[in-house]
């Protein structure tokens, strides 16, 4: 933690900056610790989740939801919200490609890590979802890039 607070006062000098620099990291790191303990989950309760929201949204739509998809989306969903939390605290970075490459690589880390828990949780892991998890990341982060280009975020 020291190794970290010491980088982020060196390169955040202005206090303001660097609060909402670990703002947004704390966020990103509590999107990984749902998705993992998601991950945690047995078959039966991952199953009773994924079917409890598909009937509510069937119910809201009046229309079939397909479950595959939804479970597909719902990892889509949740890097896309780890992807934008990280832009954020690159935004008070300065935006720069070695940090978004920084970001993705942690996300990628995440990712592998999710679909390994799911080893020990009785569920079978998959590599497709990793990838769906990146392009989730991936695209959160171009998201947050391309506001800031127009927004600054900062």
């Amino acid at each position: 933690m020291k190794t970290i607070r010491r980088w982020a006062e060196k390169r955040l000098p202005e206090g303001r900056k660097r609060r909402r620099f670990y703002l947004f990291c704390a966020l990103a790191l509590l999107v990984a610790m749902m998705a993992w303990l998601m991950s945690a989950l047995p078959p039966d309760a991952s199953q009773a989740q994924s079917g409890w929201l598909r009937g509510f949204l069937q119910r809201l739509f009046g229309a079939e939801v397909n479950e595959l998809l939804l479970r597909k989306l719902a990892h889509f969903s949740e890097y896309l919200l780890l992807g934008l939390f990280l832009g954020l605290s690159i935004c008070q970075l300065g935006w720069q490609a070695r940090y978004a490459f920084l970001a993705l690589s942690l996300a990628l880390l995440a990712a592998v890590a999710d679909e390994t828990i799911q080893v020990f949780s009785s569920r079978g892991p998959s590599l497709i979802d990793v990838w769906i998890d990146l392009a989730g990341a991936a695209t959160g982060l171009f998201v947050t890039w391309l506001i800031s280009r127009k927004f600054p975020i900062t």
